[in-house]
């Protein structure tokens, strides 16, 4: 009953913003990634859902939302597996564009979450980070490779939040 009222929501959503669009400017820039989570959305598995949208020159080249494997233990460790997620699809993007014959350095991570932004960078939290330490440690050395740049940025402008919660139709506007 749940998912069934969802999808009428759903239904009635679409008709009502499809004038909305991608808008695509040029601009000089590297790649720049968001990435955000919510915690335990789910009501099945009790999950977190990972969402990210990168940006190239100021145009959208890549975004997706997904259902996390694992039931995460906390915020931190739920922003620090969508950062992972995230961090995955920048290393992607940055070899197709080498690929191509550009090098736009180190991409950019923002993330609303400090505790997420320490974790990727090595720094300990708290004894009871280390099992996410474990599973993720790859992506810190990216960091140090000078690859990823994760950065902070306020929830309030987080791109990626339309990807892991329903918003505000203002805030929905805005991004």
């Amino acid at each position: 009953t749940q998912h069934w009222g969802a999808g009428i929501y759903l239904l009635k959503y679409l008709p009502g913003t499809k004038e909305l669009g991608l808008k695509w400017e040029k601009s000089k820039g590297g790649i720049i990634g968001y990435v955000d989570s919510d915690f335990a959305g789910d009501l099945d598995g009790f999950r977190s859902t990972s969402g990210f949208i990168f940006l190239s020159n100021g145009t959208a080249i890549s975004w997706g939302s997904k259902l996390q494997k694992l039931a995460a233990l906390s915020t931190v460790e739920a922003e620090f597996v969508a950062m992972s997620s995230g961090v995955q699809e920048a290393l992607w993007l940055s070899k197709l564009v080498r690929d191509v014959g550009e090098d736009l350095g180190a991409a950019v991570i923002l993330s609303d979450n400090t505790g997420a932004i320490a974790n990727i960078r090595g720094i300990p939290i708290s004894p009871r980070t280390k099992h996410i330490g474990v599973r993720y440690h790859r992506i810190r050395g990216e960091v140090v490779k000078g690859n990823i740049d994760p950065q902070y940025i306020h929830t309030s402008e987080n791109v990626a939040d339309m990807f892991t919660k329903i918003l505000p139709k203002a805030s929905f506007v805005k991004f």
